[in-house]
């Protein structure tokens, strides 16, 4: 039996002890073993009555075979909503039973192994692996998708070095190796892409991100390499793909460049043809189709000089040559050109002038107020306005027609290259190739103009920008 310091002892541990002969009657059972059974004081008890038939069979099998083989007996049990871990030993004919309460350890241990599980699903999906590395003992610790990243089997891998240089490109290594020297004498993160040779000879792209750290008295490094080969592959798709695009688009403009002179001259040579044909004697029918055939020509003619613009602008070779130049002057010439045009079509025109200096591209600016004004002699009712005015350092040109007007979803698409509205479409009039005011959108942008569009539906539409004042003007 347990002698008084025993006792003592048994009392200050946190585990049960019972002492028990081989048919279960209780000889000895410490104070939370009779706090958790609930034993009274007779001595003559047995604990059968405190236990169920399955947790009495269990015990019962597993204290005669302590005390047949003198071996001693571990085995869990569930007792009250309480897990233990059950350990029986023989001495001198009594089964000595320890009863350790594992509840807390066993609830710790499942709601690690679900984070480690959770942790393991969010690395699979994202490509992610995590390494540690011990500084001092030379220990490393890689996650499952390390393994899985390189083609590994965790089972054939050291721990006792660190591998990843072995799976490193031999270009890509000394990058590699500088950025974590400088982050230990730093102490700030390093991170980066290089390319990994998998186990079998694949070669992957990976960003990683490496920390230093102390953990106690140790030095570590931790990190993580995520997979982002087929992000990689997209982008050099994506990108040889722009150089094909570019290089066809530079074709093309260069092309267009070159041909400018050789497509703008049977287009001159047609305007004469028509001249001559005009001064012919015509009756009604041909005078029609005459008529017809000019206008035809006129637009071709617009577009032709619109897809060379266009060409001009997208060409690597084209320079701007700003200059100074009298607003006034150039407004008058347009003006004096347009004016036999509104005059032909029963169009109010007028203008005002201001006589100032500015400073930019004169032939581009001109570009621009034909394209704004050809556009508004297409879509007004009966008034179009060319003005100008003086604000601060700046001078706005303003080009105004009392029109059907731009809806305000449109607004913003009436700019892109072969954009046609709605409600032109609606009205059934005549369509341009939709390319003056992309060629305007195009130049202000290469100027820096800030377009600006102020357009009421039913009521017209205005278009302005500002040009920058000469000092002294």
């Amino acid at each position: 039996m347990l002698n008084e310091q025993e006792k003592f002892l048994l009392k200050l541990s946190t585990n049960l002890f019972i002492i028990t002969d081989g048919e279960g009657n209780i000889s000895y059972a410490s104070p939370k073993a009779v706090l958790l059974f609930g034993f009274s004081a007779n001595k003559d008890i047995n604990i059968s009555r405190f236990l169920s038939e399955e947790n009495w069979q269990k015990l019962k099998q597993h204290t005669a075979a302590a005390l047949n083989t003198k071996i001693p007996e571990y085995f869990p049990i569930r007792h009250q909503n309480r897990i233990f871990n059950v350990y029986i030993h023989s001495n001198e004919g009594l089964a000595c039973q320890c009863w350790e309460d594992i509840t807390e350890r066993r609830q710790l241990s499942l709601a690690l192994n679900r984070t480690s599980e959770r942790i393991e699903f969010a690395e699979r999906a994202t490509n992610v692996g995590y390494w540690e590395l011990d500084i001092q003992a030379r220990r490393l610790y890689w996650s499952t998708e390390m393994y899985r990243l390189l083609g590994l089997d965790a089972k054939h891998i050291s721990h006792e070095q660190n591998i990843i240089r072995n799976y490193i490109l031999q270009e890509d290594y000394p990058a590699y190796k500088n950025k974590l020297h400088e982050m230990i004498q730093t102490g700030e993160p390093a991170e980066g892409i290089l390319r990994l040779r998998r186990n079998d000879d694949k070669i992957i792209y990976c960003s990683y991100k490496s920390a230093f750290f102390r953990d106690g008295e140790r030095n570590k490094i931790a990190g993580i390499f995520q997979n982002i080969t087929k992000l990689i592959e997209m982008q050099q798709d994506l990108d040889k793909a722009r150089q094909v695009a570019e290089a066809s688009n530079r074709s093309k403009s260069y092309f267009l460049a070159q041909a400018s002179h050789d497509l703008r001259q049977p287009m001159l040579a047609l305007g004469i043809f028509l001249s001559a044909l005009e001064e012919e004697p015509l009756n009604a029918h041909q005078k029609d189709l005459l008529n017809k055939l000019s206008s035809s020509a006129n637009n071709l003619t617009t577009m032709l000089d619109n897809l060379l613009d266009m060409s001009k602008l997208d060409s690597e070779g084209f320079k701007t040559h700003e200059n100074i130049f009298n607003i006034s002057d150039l407004l008058k010439n347009i003006f004096f050109e347009f004016h036999e045009i509104a005059r032909s079509r029963g169009i109010i025109f007028h203008t005002t002038l201001c006589h100032y200096r500015v400073k930019s591209d004169a032939l581009l600016i001109e570009r621009v107020i034909r394209n704004l004004l050809s556009n508004a002699f297409k879509f007004t009712r009966n008034k179009v306005l060319l003005g100008c005015k003086r604000e601060g350092n700046f001078i706005r040109i303003i080009v105004m027609d009392n029109g059907e007007g731009i809806a305000p979803e449109e607004q913003e698409g009436i700019f892109d290259e072969f954009y046609q509205s709605k409600k032109i479409n609606e009205l059934n009039r005549k369509k341009g190739a939709g390319l003056g005011l992309a060629i305007v959108k195009r130049i202000s942008d290469t100027l820096k103009l800030d377009i600006t569009l102020k357009s009421t539906p039913g009521q017209g539409s205005s278009f302005s920008f500002k040009l920058p004042l000469v000092k002294g003007t």
